[in-house]
């Protein structure tokens, strides 16, 4: 033992005396020193950034109980339903799956709403518009998760009239409360009507959206057990020691008896169970995430190989000195080492510098990432945050010690080998500063590929029209609460009342609304009969998107009118039903004939659901077709879709449009005084211009991201060809003054350098484009209207050849007297 420690010790003074001697070393070529950090900052800023991010979104499960007998329950049809959607469950069945399936402990409806709150005082101030949810009481018992303060939900307040409960989120209990902790058991107003706050949930419980911020209990009431309409998330417990591949089975066989026992409704019919971690949104990304992880890996190889450039350099330009130690008696194992700490001490440096551009990377990088609508985050389950913890310092330590230990090897041995400290040195160590300069075109090649192939997939997409007019566009969110607001006939007088003086307002060219504004993520669908299209089967329904609208707002919108006319004024309630459908609608429906004259009946029926049309359906006719309009991406395909007029079927929910003369967000305030002056407790949400909407759907992340690592790939690169090349003309003075003196021209000895250039460079480029087509293979779920981009590598190819042009010039100028004295 004795032995052993002092062996320890030994180890422990020598590894202390040469961390000593590296810091004097770097200490005295600070220049050296500065770019190598900065270089190995780059590289691991990048990756830490990805891995912090990813991390986020993949491997970091919420703090629910039992998270893994977690799921979430869709409805399946795949008649109807594309296989890869996930729509909401129909109520009415899902009471029936609570009563008859024993592998779920517990089971949850979820249906998130927009709500008026207010404090229910002597002057309860303005009314503030919140994202809420109703939710099955066992909502909460399900994830496992308490209130900080009071309770949630018991069972009994799903009895219609025992509802009138709410659960507040941290940021609203703050917000609008004030953080009065004996807020716990009194009164707020919930859509003018006074309710008990009961509990306030932890500050960083956050279930899906982060701006959902109250919650209050889905009563079970009779229109809860509507199966037609399929308008609730589910979420269910497993019951302990059961699967999902075993729950799976007996949900099947649930809903085949229940499609026998409701035809009618649930003709072909199923559900699906997910896990509830990690959620669809995350799960849609996680291919493009990927990628991105494995680019901000290319971008930290790029970046190492140019240190490894300049540990090279800087080791055989200290060779006199190796030579001298070896002479004295130092083995070679004992200068890798010495090389190897310098090596690593620069890694952990650069690791150190990282971490503060990661930090810096993430606050740039997270408002980028997608999101649709209000919904303020990804629909994971708490924010992602620009924050060190254990698990990203980790990484940044590991990632920069190996930096440090493997690419000091290639250096540490090359300038120790024996044939090193001799002339012959200067062949060998060209020909390896070569291959790392090959092997860093390539993987730069790569990086400007996917780099160049998503900006101009992002071109492209702007290049698409979205079918109507999106300059000069305010929009804005109006939820009428039925508290106030019970009848569709009082909806109707307050569009009414609001559409001309909106109009009346300076600047304003025109106003109109709609239920679901294109690219707000949400769309409505109802089953329906169409003149011309018997059912084939049972189940074999058609269902149809539709949207409510006041009279003109085709116009409004700037969406072209192909045949027919728009809805008017005059098609009111007590007037035959009209519909102006779509040019895909006309197409899919009566294909060959005219749609003008056509019949459809929505069906449409009285219902609790806040979104849907709240009326019996009725018998429309055709009266116009409409060109087709992106209605949640660019690059999506036209789906069939139905205008029908707020006259005929009011809705409590509506998106205003306004187009103005000059920038819409100049009349906001303008707009907003005319709603309060018809309801001075009238909230209002969702307030941004058409062109803003838009630019919210385009994939910014994805190209904000990648361009960024190619940028700087692109910068490393060249300035390691600078650097490579500059080395190499220095180390061959002698040579090069030498075919001077025998008459070789300036031009020939640019040639000869830049030639040496375009020789590695090309072998780059084989490699790189190889690795680009599989790149691009790999994002072809990324891209749109592109199929290939060839360009990246001439570009490459050209920006290393000016990098070496500058020592090429230097080395035509070489005196050869002065040369023939270098050595």
């Amino acid at each position: 033992m004795p032995g052993a420690f002092g062996l320890v010790a030994r180890l422990g003074a020598m590894a202390l005396q040469d961390l000593r001697y590296a810091l004097r070393v770097l200490r005295h070529a600070p220049a050296y020193t500065v770019i190598t950090i900065a270089t190995l900052a780059l590289g691991i800023g990048a990756s830490t950034t990805m891995f912090s991010i990813v991390d986020n979104l993949f491997f970091r499960p919420p703090p629910f109980r039992d998270i893994d007998r977690l799921v979430s329950i869709v409805d399946t049809n795949p008649e109807k339903v594309p296989a890869d959607a996930e729509p909401p469950g129909s109520p009415g069945n899902v009471l029936d799956w609570r009563a008859r399936m024993r592998s779920l402990d517990a089971i949850a409806m979820w249906r998130n709403w927009y709500y008026a709150v207010q404090n229910a005082t002597a002057d309860p101030g303005l009314p503030e518009s919140v994202r809420g949810v109703r939710v099955s009481p066992a909502f909460f018992r399900i994830l496992g998760v308490d209130a900080a303060i009071g309770r949630t939900f018991v069972d009994g307040e799903a009895v219609p009239g025992a509802d009138r409960v709410v659960v507040l989120s941290h940021a609203l209990w703050m917000r609008r409360f004030g953080g009065d902790p004996a807020m716990v058991g009194r009164q707020a107003l919930i859509d003018g009507r006074p309710v008990t706050v009961v509990g306030i949930m932890p500050e960083r419980f956050q279930f899906y959206q982060a701006d959902l911020e109250l919650w209050m209990p889905l009563a079970e009431d009779d229109a809860l057990h509507n199966r037609a309409n399929h308008s609730v998330m589910v979420f269910a417990r497993l019951a302990p020691k059961v699967s999902i591949a075993q729950a799976q089975r007996e949900l099947d066989g649930v809903t085949q008896q229940l499609a026998r026992e409701h035809p009618d409704t649930n003709t072909g019919w199923g559900g699906r169970l997910i896990p509830l971690y990690p959620g669809r949104e995350v799960r849609d990304v996680r291919p493009a995430m990927m990628i991105l992880f494995a680019a901000s890996g290319l971008v930290l190889l790029i970046a190492c190989v140019n240190v490894a450039h300049l540990l090279l350099g800087r080791a055989l330009g200290r060779q006199r000195e190796m030579a001298i130690r070896t002479a004295i008696g130092a083995s070679r194992t004992r200068l890798i080492v010495q090389t190897l700490v310098e090596s690593i001490t620069l890694g952990m440096a650069g690791g150190a510098v990282g971490i503060v551009v990661a930090i810096a990377g993430m606050r740039l990088l997270i408002p980028l990432l997608p999101h649709a609508g209000t919904n303020l985050t990804m629909g994971t389950f708490g924010p992602i945050e620009p924050a060190v913890d254990f698990r990203v310092l980790a990484f940044s330590v590991i990632v920069a010690l190996t930096t440090g230990a493997v690419f000091g090897l290639v250096p540490a041995f090359e300038a120790t080998r024996a044939e090193a400290l001799h002339l012959t040195a200067s062949v060998v160590r060209s020909r390896t500063a070569r291959w790392l300069m090959a092997a860093e075109l390539t993987l730069a090649i790569v990086l400007l590929f996917g780099a160049a192939l998503l900006i101009k997939s992002f071109w492209r997409l702007q290049d698409v029209p979205p079918g109507f007019r999106a300059d000069h566009l305010l929009t804005l969110q109006l939820w009428l609460p039925r508290t106030k607001y019970p009848e569709p006939s009082d909806a109707r007088r307050f569009f009414d009342e609001l559409r001309p003086r909106i109009e009346a307002l300076p600047g304003v060219r025109g106003a109109g609304a709609v239920s679901f504004r294109p690219f707000v993520g949400m769309a409505m669908l109802t089953p329906a009969d169409a003149e011309g299209r018997a059912p084939k089967a049972p189940g074999d329904d058609l269902f149809i998107g539709y949207d409510v609208v006041t009279p003109g707002y085709l116009r409004v919108l700037g969406q072209r009118l192909l045949r027919g006319r728009d809805l008017e004024e005059a098609d009111r309630e007590d007037t035959p039903g009209a519909a102006v459908v779509n040019d895909a609608m006309a197409r899919q429906l009566w294909p060959g004939e005219e749609a003008i004259g056509k019949r459809v009946r929505p069906h449409f029926a009285r219902t609790d659901v806040p979104w849907a049309v709240d009326m019996p359906g009725r018998c429309l006719t055709v009266v116009g077709v409409a060109s087709d309009i992106k209605e949640f991406r660019l690059n999506e395909q036209s789906r069939p879709l139905m205008y029908v007029s707020y006259r005929q079927f009011p809705s409590s929910f509506m998106y205003l449009i306004v187009r103005t003369d000059a920038a819409p967000e100049a009349l906001a305030s303008a707009v907003q005084h005319e709603i309060a002056a018809i309801d001075p407790n009238q909230p209002v949400s969702n307030v941004r211009t058409m062109d803003e909407a838009i630019a919210q759907a385009a994939p910014r992340f994805n190209v904000s991201l990648l361009a960024l690592f190619a940028a700087i790939a692109w910068l490393l690169s060249t300035i390691g060809v600078y650097g490579v090349t500059s080395y190499a003309v220095t180390q061959r003075t002698r040579e090069i003054g030498i075919r001077i003196a025998l008459g070789a021209s300036a031009r020939r000895t640019v040639s000869m350098v830049i030639g040496e250039t375009v020789a590695t460079g090309t072998i780059a480029v084989v490699g790189g484009v190889a690795g680009a087509l599989g790149l691009s293979r790999a994002m072809v779920s990324m891209l749109y209207g592109v199929t290939a981009m060839d360009g990246a590598a001439a570009v490459l190819l050209l920006t290393a050849t000016a990098a070496a042009w500058l020592p090429a010039r230097r080395a035509a100028r070489v005196e050869p007297s002065v040369a023939l004295r270098a050595e």
